[in-house]
């Protein structure tokens, strides 16, 4: 059974999520304000998450910057905020996985987490591999850390998926169109320039293995060890 934290000051729309979700066969968690939310996803197994960003503690913004620093659960934003500059953000800074004005229909957003979960990047090689070293560059897959010579290095959960998918189709040419379908998932409006952005800060982060990230021109990028260009 999927469990599903919902993190929202109206009470009565958590009433009503929560009955939809529950007929969805969730098991429902919820809070009203961030640090609850924040003590609860920390105790207690989750694997989606509904989350307001005007809430009446700390906004959702940094709850959600919180949360996924600590593990790696997809995260719906469900908001009356409709500022189109903060969902930009919350897309390219904070990696949710959807963005959704109210009011929206219970029925609508549990059809949103389902897809988010349908479609949520499977950070996996063809082969089943999930560890890689290229040389002194360690990527883990499943525990989604990465190592530049030795030392552990922090990326934003949407860099940690460019990276995945980039890895995991290794000397393989990828378009920017498919990296955005693949990463930002099914229905993200962004443009080719979302992309461009992440890869510059994955290069930035990965120091002198920024070189494995190789630009094809009008095409996309490929992940590749060797020297060709």
């Amino acid at each position: 059974m999927n469990t599903l934290l919902m993190i929202d000051s109206d009470e009565e729309y958590r009433k009503k999520i929560r009955k939809v979700a529950e007929a969805q066969g969730y098991c429902f968690l919820e809070a009203e304000c961030g640090t609850d939310g924040i003590k609860i996803c920390i105790e207690k197994p989750v694997d989606i998450m509904v989350i307001d960003i005007m809430l009446p503690d700390i906004d959702g913004f940094s709850v959600c910057r919180t949360l996924c620093s600590l593990k790696n659960i997809p995260i719906l934003i469900l908001t009356d905020c409709r500022d189109e500059e903060k969902k930009m953000f919350a897309y390219d800074q904070l990696g949710v996985s959807d963005y959704v004005f109210k009011p929206c229909s219970p029925r609508e957003v549990i059809a949103r987490l389902k897809v988010i979960q349908r479609y949520r990047p499977r950070h996996q090689s063809p082969t089943g591999t999930t560890f890689f070293k290229f040389d002194g560059l360690e990527i883990n897959m499943m525990e989604r850390t990465v190592k530049v010579d030795g030392s552990f290095v922090e990326f934003t959960p949407k860099e940690y998926d460019l990276l995945f998918c980039l890895v995991k189709n290794i000397n393989k040419p990828m378009s920017r169109e498919h990296l955005l379908s693949e990463v930002w998932s099914y229905d993200f409006y962004g443009t080719d320039r979302t992309v461009d952005t992440h890869i510059k800060r994955l290069r930035e982060k990965l120091g002198p293995y920024h070189r494995f990230i190789i630009t094809l021109h009008r095409v996309g990028y490929k992940f590749s060890v060797t020297s060709e260009k």
